[in-house]
């Protein structure tokens, strides 16, 4: 509002250069210059907007300096209380706003008027020039009063200006008709004030009546608002009608963050040419101007915008509603529009109206289409092969034909190193860890015939096909491959045909495999293997995998197209087009699942453009799966060619509450998430797609999360439009992908998760392919799987970004201490005493407490007392593990294993080897725990006997154990043989080496843990375990959670170094520690310490790097662990994080050994 500050001249003093106003929030100061004036001037008008008091002064400044300040003035908010007699008054608000003068014979008597600030305002077609005031008692005056109410107009066009001001009047709001009409006489606006005769007291505001819609015959605005206007003062150039800057003279603001200059709303001047705006309609970079949307001349009253538009279809006006916006957006261009904009439909993402589906309007059909080289890819191929030109074919190069079942040998098999009977099957299953083989027997091979030995396998590729080359793999040992490889081709099985042979008798041929080539159209194929046995008469030939490789005749192209949704089934069909040419063939086939793939129907034969009857109408697509077959045939001619397939699909409303909108009533939806000029946001939407969204998501509506659990997922930094397209994705004609997303389920992850995309995408060769979860369509469709990234992970609401795969619609969210963040310390704790106890006849008071060698059997007994005291009180053991070495250099005399049990009275260690008590002896014995003092029991007092070691006398976790000494009574530690046949030779603590004596090595924790960690032990065991959840279905799971549950690495804990089954080496190996931040007897380490839950170029998702350790020297070992001859041994993985001893130290760096093969793994403890 404008506030007005009036002031006479100094009285006396020198000559005034200038007037300053000051302002202060105190009648005390300090004071500041708001403002000067020249010293001719005697008001100062000044615009602000504040609700508490201030305070206002003018001072004088001459060329001595500042003059004594005026009386100050008040710029609260006006309100004036007074008595008036019947001779009259004038009244003024203290900041000058108001002035309002009453004539004599007014009011008939002494009247109490009251003038307050009015929080009702007009709208619609008034312009404010100032606030509103009511001004009381209301009613008729006796006699006319002249109001006068400081105004504000702040165009800067004086044409503008002018024209307005000229229109000014004095409104007053009528009851009646609920509207503000002009209510006084004799208006002006002059010396900052409009000023009118004014015949009763109600709610007065000065305005004027905006141009648009208004008769010339009232208000005559044409050729001083919008028309004839100077692009200058005094210029002869004027704006042409429909320029933008005649717009902006009302309603824009050259400071973009300002109010508009003549016009309430918004600034739409600042809205193009912010530099915050980042889209916009293009009218202030040229193109597009006001008059493209608005009509100047409509009545703002019936007509709320001006907006006008013709529909692009119909060609009828359109001027509200969210057809409005479809008259540019919809689903044809608008001609008028790109006339103005070459290409504006294009460049603006063109049809937006057939995409707006889902929540956002009645819309329930889509299609799935795949027509590019990029979308065809996403389909399983075989025998078939994408095309540059974006068709699929059957394969023209050489490729993996299929194999029957029926391959056979001639003799058969002696065996395949897995199975009885031996099954010919595993020369072909595509794995190189199964293979097959013969003996020289086997292969007829004698003194008879001179050791010659011949074999074969034949194949049966299921139809004639055209073959091109033949691999053969082995094992790395050339004791075990044939001399000579022939390969013959057959169309019936009977009559053979040399093609391609390899090798000389006496030679064995490449270890690391061979390839044969050569081209025939056959449907068998028999591989012949030969070889001398005279120097090697125990040798075999043993075959790792077969191979065929040629142009195939059939090919299958399958894709699952994503159906699910949270609504029932209405109807489907299945569209594509083809090339194809007699006798070629592409047949269609399909099948379903309403259960996540648990069960399907049989493959169905499908018509183009025929329905979808293996799923039932009404039915749930809230699990619904969808398979896609094209069976492709070239007849022995010219390949068919796929140009494009798609499944269109309608369904019936979205089941459960839905999203409602929340927000202030709009006719025009788009309005709802859109601005109509510039946004500081992309698409012009009104705030960040999250706010916006959560508008009408605020909780959660079935398969709908709203704001309170997006709030706090993992996800919640993340904009909905990085996923989402408000208005859909198109995925092919007429359809869009599943919840606006802005591709499939999976790409839409996997473009920001590239990190998991390539775990996905990770192929070191055919078998490795599958070392992953299997979520990529052509994958799920080859091994069966139905699981998907929403099995285990949730986008919006959970914490961890985790589902719990038992039920995906509850947040896994489970956090465990993160083991490698506690801090620990380790002590190793040697026997302070110890003895042995002997019940053999004869010995049952024999004392052993200074042997330096025992042996445990089944009527020996040991005890060890291990001082605690150096471990703080209070501290948490974390692990205790018991070590013991051996004194016998030969393994074989070890026999059975130990168990462990506290010993619940004290006794003495004496000093005999082996000799009978005395009271110089003094120590324990069978029958007493000390010389002269009993045990209750013979064999010594001891409570529950713990688990057995694994064998020998490998060392023990005695956590437990060791955990119960310390909080209670510390009598020792006691062992016993397990087995009658026990025979354990070991060291006690007075042997001469150190390292070779009973010890304790104990951790404890010092701390906290300082992070907290997913608990995907128990997360991955949701699988890993015996059973399967619902919707995870076909892929073949691993089943480590009872393994894990007592492994090392589990909950069994690590025992620590030393801890063989024969710990009897006669000096320190050194080594067998663990690198930072891992420690023996720590938690349980989480399953993602070693594995990628996604995938890997290493077997079973073991980590490409761990611990800082890259792992690519294994790549080349592929698949299997360690392939003889190439690669490094799985032992190179461990050393991430385990220091080998130095009698394994090639373990970790040698070719052909593995720390899995037979010793470790899950279960190991």
């Amino acid at each position: 509002m404008a506030d007005v500050v009036t002031f006479s001249a100094p009285e006396d003093g020198g000559s005034v250069s200038s007037f300053a106003l000051l302002r202060s929030t105190s009648t005390d100061g300090p004071f500041t210059q708001v403002q000067a004036a020249a010293p001719d001037a005697r008001v100062f008008r000044h615009s602000i907007d504040e609700t508490a008091a201030a305070f206002y002064a003018v001072v004088a400044v001459g060329a001595g300096g500042e003059g004594p300040r005026s009386d100050l003035v008040d710029n609260n908010v006006v309100s004036i209380s007074a008595e008036v007699t019947p001779d009259g008054r004038t009244l003024r608000s203290s900041n000058g706003e108001v002035v309002l003068t009453l004539a004599p014979g007014s009011f008939t008597t002494t009247t109490t008027v009251t003038i307050g600030e009015a929080f009702s305002a007009p709208i619609g077609g008034i312009l404010s020039l100032a606030g509103a005031y009511m001004i009381e008692p209301s009613g008729a005056l006796q006699a006319p009063a002249t109001l006068s109410v400081a105004y504000t107009l702040a165009v800067t066009h004086r044409q503008v200006s002018a024209a307005l001001l000229k229109a000014a009047s004095l409104l007053t709001y009528n009851e009646e008709t609920q509207q503000w009409v002009s209510g006084a006489s004799d208006v002006r606006a002059e010396g900052g004030y409009v000023t009118g005769t004014v015949d009763h007291f109600s709610e007065w505001v000065p305005g004027t009546i905006q141009p648009h819609g208004t008769s010339p015959e009232s208000v005559d605005y044409c050729s001083g608002v919008c028309h004839d206007l100077e692009t200058s003062v005094g210029s002869t150039l004027r704006y042409a009608a429909r320029d933008s800057q005649v717009c902006y003279n009302c309603h824009g603001n050259p400071d973009t963050a300002g109010a508009p200059l003549g016009a309430s709303g918004e600034n739409v001047q600042g809205s193009f040419t912010s530099p915050y705006t980042i889209s916009k309609h293009p009218v202030a970079t040229g193109g597009l101007y006001c008059t493209a949307c608005h009509n100047p001349h409509a009545d703002p009253a019936t007509s709320p915008g001006l907006l006008r538009a013709y529909d692009a279809v119909t060609g009828k006006a359109v001027t509200s509603g969210t057809a409005y916006c479809w008259a540019c957006h919809g689903t044809v261009a608008n001609r008028a529009i790109n006339a103005l904009i070459p290409g504006y439909y294009t460049r603006s993402g063109g049809n937006k109206k057939t995409a707006f589906n889902g929540a956002h309007n009645t819309v329930n059909s889509n299609t799935i289409r795949l027509d590019s080289a990029e979308e065809l890819s996403r389909g399983f191929l075989s025998g078939t092969q994408v095309q540059g030109d974006g068709t699929v074919t059957v394969a023209q190069t050489s490729i993996l034909l299929p194999k029957t079942a029926t391959a056979t040998a001639d003799p058969p098999i002696t065996g395949d190193y897995a199975h009885s009977p031996p099954d010919t099957g595993h020369a072909y299953d595509g794995s190189l860890d199964t293979k097959v083989f013969w003996s020289a027997a086997g292969m007829g091979a004698s003194a008879a015939n001179s050791w010659i030995g011949a074999s074969s396998l034949k194949v049966d590729l299921g139809s004639m096909s055209q073959v091109t080359s033949f691999e053969v793999n082995f094992i790395n040992n050339t004791g075990t491959v044939p001399h000579v490889i022939e390969v013959q081709t057959s169309p019936d099985g009977v009559a053979w045909t040399n093609l391609v042979s390899h090798g000389v008798m006496g030679t064995p041929v490449p270890t690391s495999g061979v390839v044969l080539n050569g081209s025939a159209n056959c449907r068998y194929v028999k591989f012949v293997f030969r070889r001398d046995f005279t120097t090697a008469q125990t040798a075999t030939v043993t075959i790792a995998e077969l191979s065929v490789r040629g142009m195939a005749s059939v090919g299958t192209f399958t894709f699952r197209p994503d159906i699910a949704r949270k609504a029932t089934f209405t109807s489907g069909a299945v569209r594509w087009a083809d090339s194809v040419a007699a006798p070629a063939s592409v047949v269609v086939a399909t099948r379903a699942s309403l259960n996540d793939g648990t069960t399907w129907t049989a493959w169905q034969t499908v018509a183009n453009g025929s329905g979808l009857t293996q799923i039932p109408g009404g039915s749930s697509l809230e699990h619904a799966r969808l398979e896609v077959r094209a069976t492709m045939n070239t007849g022995g001619a010219t390949s068919p060619a796929l140009d494009w397939i798609e499944v269109a699909t309608t369904r019936g409303a979205i089941s459960g509450s839905v999203p409602t909108w929340t927000g202030s009533p709009t006719s025009n939806e788009c309005q709802r998430c859109h601005v109509s000029h510039g946004s500081d946001k992309p698409g012009l939407v009104r705030a960040d797609s999250t706010t916006a969204c959560t508008t009408c998501h605020t909780a959660q509506y079935g398969s709908y999360s709203g704001q309170a659990q997006f709030g706090t997922s993992v996800h919640k930094d993340v904009s909905c439009t990085a996923c989402h397209g408000s208005h859909g994705t198109p995925s092919g004609s007429g359809g869009v992908y599943a919840y606006l997303l802005n591709g499939t389920r999976r790409e839409v992850c996997l473009s920001c998760h590239v990190v998991v995309a390539d775990a996905f995408n990770a192929v070191t060769h055919a078998d490795s392919q599958w070392a992953k979860h299997d979520v990529f369509s052509a994958e799920a469709v080859k091994s069966g799987s139905s699981i998907a990234c929403g099995n285990c992970h949730s986008t919006h609401s959970s914490t961890t970004g985790l589902v719990d795969p038992d039920a995906t619609d509850v947040a896994f969210v489970k956090m465990i201490d993160d083991p490698t963040s506690i801090p620990t310390s380790e002590v190793v704790v040697y026997a302070s005493k110890d003895t042995m106890l002997d019940s053999t006849a004869g010995q049952e008071s024999w004392n052993y407490g200074s042997s330096s060698q025992i042996t445990i059997t089944q009527s020996t007994r040991a005890l060890f007392y291990f001082d605690l005291s150096s471990i703080p009180a209070g501290a948490t053991i974390q692990n205790a593990t018991l070590v013991l070495w051996g004194t016998n250099l030969n393994y074989t005399v070890y026999k059975g294993g130990y168990a462990v049990y506290p010993v619940t009275r004290s006794w003495s260690e004496g000093t005999g080897v082996g000799t009978a008590n005395s009271a110089v002896i003094d120590g324990a014995t069978w029958a007493e725990s000390s010389f002269g003092s009993g045990w209750t029991t013979p064999g010594g007092d001891y409570g529950a006997v713990g688990a057995p070691n694994a064998t020998g006398i490998a060392a023990l976790n005695v956590t437990d154990l060791v955990r119960s000494l310390k909080q209670g009574t510390n009598h020792g530690i006691g062992i016993r043989a397990v087995t009658s046949d026990t025979s354990l030779p070991m060291f006690m603590r007075e042997t001469t080496t150190q390292q070779n004596r009973p010890k304790l090595r104990i951790v404890y924790q010092t701390g906290t843990a300082t992070r907290q960690v997913v608990d995907d032990i128990t997360f991955c065991n949701k699988c890993h375990d015996s059973t399967t959840p619902l919707g995870i279905s076909g892929q073949t799971l691993s089943i480590i959670g009872y393994q894990y549950s007592y492994s090392v690495h589990g909950g069994g804990k690590g025992v620590g170094p030393e801890s063989s089954a024969f710990n009897f080496w006669s000096a320190d190996t050194g080594g067998g520690g663990l690198k930072a931040p891992y420690s023996y007897g720590m938690d349980a380490l989480t399953c993602t310490t070693c594995h990628d839950p996604h995938g890997s170029r290493l077997p079973y998702h073991l980590k490409e790097v761990v611990n800082g350790r890259d792992m690519t020297p294994l790549f080349p070992s592929g698949w299997t662990y360690a392939t003889a001859g190439s690669g490094m041994s799985l032992g190179y993985f461990c050393g991430a994080c385990h220091v080998f001893p130095t009698n394994h130290a090639g373990y970790e760096t040698s070719i052909g050994t593995s720390c899995a093969s037979g010793c470790h793994g899950h279960g190991g403890r």
